[in-house]
Formats: C-alpha cells, sequence, structure tokens
C-alpha cells in the first residue's frame, strides 16, 4: 500500500509494474497494487507489467520491454529491489533521466539498493523487517543489552512495513503531468508478456 500511495502521491498515473510471476507473494503483490491504484482513480490499462524473474537482468529486459510499448510510462513499480537496480540500468543506458523522467520504486531495502545512483527508493515490508529482527534476537539471545531495542523480552517487535523515500522517485513536474493527462491511443495489450488482472 505503501509504494502505491507514494508514487500515486506524487503525480504518476502510468505506472510500468515489473514483477516476478512464479510466487503467490508476487500475484498478490499485484493483485494489491492495481486494487489501490484503481481505488485511486487510475485505468488498469495504464499499469501494465512485465515478468522481471526476481533478477536484475530480469529488471532490465522488462523495463526495455514495457518503454518498447508504452514511452508514456512516468514511472515503474518493481517487486523487489534486484529488478529495480536491472530497470535503473536499462534507463540509464538510454539516457532517461531518474527521477527527472521516470520514477522507480523497489521493495525489500536490500544493502545493495543504498549504492545506485541515484539512490533506490524502497519499501521494506513488514516480513522482512520482522525476519531480521528475528534473526538479530536470535543472535543476541544471550547478550546482557539488548541491541537497539532489538532482543528485549516481552517487546513486539512487528511492523506493517515502510518506504524509504530516496532519489529515484519524485513529483511530477507539471508538464509532465500536463501531458500524462492526454488520452493515449494506439498502444495494444494484446502481447503475451503485458498482463493485466
Amino acid at each position: 500500500r505503501l509504494a502505491a500511495e507514494h508514487l500515486i502521491g506524487l503525480g504518476h498515473r502510468r505506472i510500468g509494474l515489473v514483477l516476478g510471476t512464479n510466487t503467490h507473494t508476487a500475484s498478490d503483490f499485484h493483485r494489491a497494487f492495481v486494487a489501490i491504484c484503481r481505488d485511486r482513480g487510475l485505468r488498469e490499462q495504464d499499469l501494465p507489467w512485465a515478468d522481471g524473474s526476481f533478477s536484475e537482468s530480469g529488471g532490465l529486459a522488462a523495463a526495455q520491454w514495457l518503454l518498447e510499448r508504452r514511452g508514456d510510462l512516468t514511472a515503474f513499480m518493481c517487486g523487489n529491489d534486484k529488478m529495480a537496480i536491472g530497470a535503473i540500468r536499462y534507463l540509464s543506458m538510454k539516457g532517461i533521466k531518474i527521477p527527472g523522467d521516470v520514477s522507480v520504486v523497489g521493495v525489500d531495502d536490500i544493502p545493495a539498493a543504498q549504492f545506485t545512483t541515484p539512490q533506490l527508493t524502497t519499501y521494506c515490508n513488514a516480513c522482512s523487517m520482522l525476519m531480521l529482527r528475528s534473526i538479530v534476537s536470535l543472535r543476541f539471545t544471550m547478550a546482557v543489552k539488548p541491541v537497539n531495542g532489538i532482543g528485549e523480552q516481552g517487546k513486539n517487535t512487528a511492523s506493517t512495513g515502510s518506504l524509504a523515500a530516496q532519489a529515484t522517485s519524485m513529483r511530477l513536474s507539471p508538464v509532465t503531468k500536463a501531458i500524462c493527462q492526454i488520452p493515449r491511443r494506439g498502444y495494444s495489450m494484446a502481447t503475451t508478456r503485458v498482463y493485466s488482472i
């Protein structure tokens, strides 16, 4: 929800989705993202998606495929940070400015997200945070002092997730926003790699 709200709040109305396809989690993410966007008035046909195979090379190929078919996209929502890193690579190779021309958001907040240029905006979901906290808690179970509050007995560390808004996403400029309001025609979605619910 946070990632969708973030991009919509920045004015994006044509968002390419770079997702994996072979897990229930990826399918659930796709359905939830599209539902939130539809609830906020976005059209489903303006949310095309491609399989990014959960990898950097898959993200690069998916971003290329989507932009070749939908040059009017102003943002990419990637199902993980690896695919976002691949999308950033493709956009950079094409001279597309991030976030000036296109915003990119990933999921997972992996360490490599800190080293992209510009730094990746990424969503750290509750599952990832809970798993990390559990590992740290187990590791320091025998420690006398808790580390940053992690490992304190009886402390609830569950979280709903957070968005690390960095440099790969920004509000649309008034000119870009005006261009995005113009209805587009001639985009065929009847291909094998763009999907919609």
